[in-house]
């Protein structure tokens, strides 16, 4: 039997074909195994091989998005033109950016503070995630 996790958007890699699934998170509840589904209501005839995802791709949106409108999801690296870049976390209830050079809790602002003052707010994108890339190559290269 699988339960719905919560009402919020996930993501997780598919465990078959390692393309990206969208939406609903459910847990079996004899396996523990999980599938993302886009609706919110698990239906028998659905085949679990096409929608079970390996549990480490596992990422929950933080409810923000980019500059070109794309939704920023926990485990994702954003930069700018300048060459920062942070790794976005979740820690303690809420989203915090790291910077890729280095990744210490001390170290992070709140996702908050990049949308709250347009004056002083820098411009960033997703440029990758930390389970389709190195972060090492987030270090060195440049938008």
């Amino acid at each position: 039997m699988m339960r719905l996790h919560d009402k919020l958007l996930w993501r997780g890699k598919a465990s078959n074909s390692h393309t990206w699934l969208y939406g609903y998170l459910f847990q079996d509840n004899l396996t523990g195994e999980k599938a993302i589904l886009k609706k919110q209501t698990w239906d028998e005839n659905i085949s679990m091989a096409d929608v079970l995802v390996d549990e480490k791709t596992i990422s929950r949106y933080s409810m923000f998005q980019d500059d070109a409108g794309e939704k920023i999801f926990e485990g994702d690296v954003i930069g700018n033109k300048d060459g920062y870049r942070y790794l976005v976390k979740r820690r303690r209830g809420e989203w915090w950016l790291y910077d890729v050079n280095n990744i210490q809790e001390d170290n992070a602002i709140s996702i908050i503070g990049l949308k709250e003052s347009p004056s002083v707010r820098i411009r960033v994108y997703v440029i990758g995630n930390i389970f389709d890339d190195d972060i090492n190559n987030f270090i060195t290269n440049k938008l």
